[in-house]
């Protein structure tokens, strides 16, 4: 009797759970809105996975196309939905030969047993390749690709991306790593500073980029790092004045580890009091400006030089001129100062006449 009554209570039980589970399942299936996704183009076959979810168990139809909807007298083809679901592989969409970015929309129209349809619609991306631009900004007083500081200011530029950049990360000499700041396209991107090795000389910063759709690519820049003023010996500045305009001319020797001339010269005027007047002029030597080999200065350790530089007009009041040489990083080294010739003040002395 014991028997007979547990096996009742276990065949309720399992009656009430299949009806309970054949309720369900159109519930699950009818609830929300029909959708699909898609996948990225598989490799091996060119094909597209659609993935449908939530379909009325009734649809059993379907017809597709890309960038519009099927036609009228488009075929359909059978469709097996489970539990709500299906998948289908389609043909990828026309390839028009642009690796950075390709848009289209895939079409599904989809059709149950009564002849209702039901239209979707996705949008698809074929992106193969990192849109991005990588801009460095170097020190004032530097030449481009050489830098004395701690840091180097670096612009990334997310392109427009077809499917957006996702990350990055940057590499100097395989002992330094940082996290890009990736900046949305819609705002603008600023200079931002990552710290490189605190050594001196060439080194390379190398940029790894991944986007949404993980294509990779990466960029090289080379720099040289240089904290070291050069070395200045037997140098003279003076100023030589023309009918046409005034010119400073300065000779010496220059010794630097990456620079094998001066690159660059700057001059500030002050008065009588020593205040400046004006600010320091800072000016990069052209090849017709820099003279080198100079026989009456050449010597086995070579390095020798003449610069000529037109200044212009002498402000009024100047009593002296400073004078530095840089190199190409930025490294600035004084020289002896040029002390120019002004004219004797005039005084007018008044002498009260004698009484006679």
């Amino acid at each position: 009797m014991y028997v007979l009554r547990r096996c009742c209570v276990s065949f309720i039980l399992v009656s009430l759970l299949g009806i309970v589970s054949l309720i369900g399942q159109p519930v699950t299936a009818q609830s929300g809105q029909p959708f699909m996704q898609l996948s990225r183009p598989l490799n091996q076959t060119g094909e597209v996975l659609v993935d449908f979810a939530r379909l009325p168990l009734t649809i059993r139809e379907l017809r597709w196309s890309w960038n519009q909807p099927p036609a009228v007298d488009a075929g359909w083809e059978p469709l097996d939905v489970f539990h709500g679901f299906a998948f289908r592989y389609v043909s990828a969409p026309p390839d028009i030969g642009n690796p950075l970015c390709q848009y289209h929309i895939f079409y599904a129209e989809l059709r149950d047993q009564s002849g209702d349809t039901i239209l979707l619609s996705e949008p698809f991306i074929i992106d193969r390749s990192v849109d991005m631009l990588v801009n460095i900004a170097w020190p004032p007083y530097a030449m481009a690709g050489y830098t004395n500081q701690d840091e180097i200011m670096v612009q990334f530029i997310d392109n427009q991306d077809c499917s957006g950049i996702e990350r990055g990360y940057l590499v100097i000499d395989e002992e330094v790593f940082h996290n890009l700041v990736i900046t949305p396209p819609s705002q603008t991107a600023p200079f931002r500073a990552y710290r490189v090795s605190q050594a001196e000389g060439a080194m390379s910063a190398v940029f790894f980029i991944y986007d949404r759709e993980s294509n990779f690519a990466y960029q090289t820049r080379t720099f040289v790092r240089d904290v070291t003023p050069p070395t200045l010996a037997d140098t003279q500045a003076a100023i030589n004045t023309t009918v046409q305009d005034n010119h400073l001319v300065i000779t010496g020797r220059f010794a630097d580890a990456y620079a094998p001339m001066p690159w660059a010269v700057g001059w500030q005027f002050f008065d009588r009091d020593g205040n400046a007047i004006g600010d320091e002029v800072y000016h990069i030597l052209n090849a017709d400006e820099v003279q080198t080999d100079i026989p009456e200065l050449s010597t086995a350790d070579d390095g020798s030089f003449r610069i000529n530089v037109e200044l212009g007009l002498l402000p009024n009041h100047a009593a002296t001129m400073r004078i530095r040489l840089f190199d190409r990083a930025g490294n600035g080294q004084f020289i002896e100062p040029i002390m120019l010739i002004t004219p004797a003040p005039l005084y007018t002395v008044y002498i009260p006449l004698a009484e006679r």
